[in-house]
């Protein structure tokens, strides 16, 4: 029953019972009240409801929101480059990006359900994170690499509330080899520099001690020059291969003819070589043209020139020569640079190419700062070629390597001067 009908049955029981049982003046008063309270009773009930409530529109059923998919994250780490693991606090491998496996070198279904020491085989890595790092830690892998380590917690956790820690590791061996070359370098500019500042030091105070006589005066500041002249070249060097490092300056290449550029360093070196009675000859070269900048390949030949000279005893010849390669370099030019100095022995022939390296006898004596080749080894990377020591004596003989710039084949190598290197 509603409110209503109750209010309006038991105003009428009392209207009833006032008017027998109260006296007659005051049972119409009574009649009389019970009366109107029906009456604003009814109205009440039959009064339609407010406008507002009459054209308000029907609250709409609230739609039913669908739970993510247990692995949807997959779709966004999988595209990462950072290596990314779910964990347990057991530190168990529950499941891994394409970037972990990659840098740990385990595919992913290796590693599932297995604790993460023995999916990785990482120590370094698993002590790491067993220590909870608040901060990301720097990581050696035993392959070599270096990663950054992050462990973050997983509020709420995934995959059915098993995943509670996140594992993230990123390859920062690109940064740490610069940061060690950056050290290197300085270490070893400092080291280099000593020598010439110490003899300027002993040349000037022995030219102050000896004002008094004229000849002695001129060869002193002539040695004075040759150690400033030797630090200038030093720092000019340097300088030049931080530029080729950081790739600040422009490449453009273009189709160069091989010839063109042996005869173009020969005759640069040719009076330097006639003073040390030391012949450079141009050897028949390959007539297909190569993809270079005309300027570094050139700079490339100066260098491998100036450490062959520095070699060659006198009465000797230096020889250049560009063959059409047909072994593993096909589709390339070999460019040749022969000396019959002492030669360089075959285990320090790839560190010939280091900045400073001084353990061949390429290095020892003279005035030179040991960047020359290490120069021209990244003058013919930045063209897309190689440089190396070829397996050829007596003497030294380096190669390095240019692209054809029609990108054909090699022709026959019947009429090409040398060997291949070994």
């Amino acid at each position: 029953m509603s409110t209503a009908r109750w209010l309006a049955l038991t105003f009428a029981t009392v209207a009833v019972v006032g008017t027998v049982a109260l006296p007659q003046g005051w049972a119409a008063l009574v009649a009389l009240v019970a009366v109107l309270a029906l009456l604003g009773v009814a109205l009440r009930s039959g009064r339609p409801p407010p406008l507002a409530e009459r054209f308000a529109p029907e609250p709409e059923p609230l739609e039913a929101v669908e739970p993510a998919p247990a692995h949807a994250w997959r779709e966004v780490v999988d595209m990462l480059p950072l290596g990314i693991a779910l964990l347990d606090e057991e530190l168990t491998v529950l499941d891994a990006n394409p970037a972990f496996a990659r840098l740990v070198g385990h595919p992913i279904n290796s590693m599932i359900d297995v604790s993460l020491i023995r999916a990785t085989r990482e120590y370094d890595l698993n002590a790491a994170v067993r220590d909870r790092p608040a901060e990301p830690v720097e990581v050696r892998l035993t392959g070599g690499r270096h990663v950054r380590v992050q462990l973050a917690p997983l509020d709420p956790p995934l995959l059915a509330g098993r995943a509670t820690l996140m594992l993230c590791i990123e390859d920062v061996t690109a940064l740490h080899d610069a940061q060690r070359a950056r050290t290197d370098l300085v270490a070893n500019l400092s080291h280099e520099l000593r020598t010439p500042i110490s003899g300027a030091r002993a040349i000037a105070e022995t030219l102050q001690s000896a004002s008094e006589d004229p000849s002695g005066r001129e060869r002193f500041l002539g040695l004075l020059n040759e150690e400033l002249e030797r630090m200038g070249d030093l720092v000019q060097r340097m300088l030049r291969l931080a530029q080729l490092e950081s790739e600040l300056e422009p490449l453009e290449l273009e189709a160069v003819s091989p010839a063109s550029l042996l005869e173009a360093a020969a005759e640069r070196f040719g009076p330097v070589a006639g003073r040390q009675d030391v012949r450079i000859e141009v050897e028949p070269s390959a007539t297909d043209p190569v993809s270079a900048n005309p300027a570094r390949a050139g700079e490339v030949l100066a260098n491998l020139l100036d450490n062959a000279l520095r070699l060659s005893p006198p009465g000797s010849r230096i020889t250049l020569a560009a063959l059409a390669d047909d072994g593993s370099d096909a589709g390339a030019v070999r460019f040749e640079v022969h000396d019959e100095g002492p030669g360089i022995l075959l285990q320090e022939r790839d560190r010939v190419f280091e900045r400073f390296y001084t353990g061949d006898a390429a290095r020892e004596g003279g005035s030179h700062t040991g960047l020359g080749l290490a120069i021209a080894r990244r003058l013919v990377q930045q063209q897309g070629g190689r440089i190396w020591v070829a397996d050829r004596f007596p003497g030294a003989t380096l190669c390095f390597t240019l692209e054809r710039a029609d990108g054909s084949l090699p022709v026959d190598p019947g009429d090409e001067p040398g060997a291949a290197p070994g």
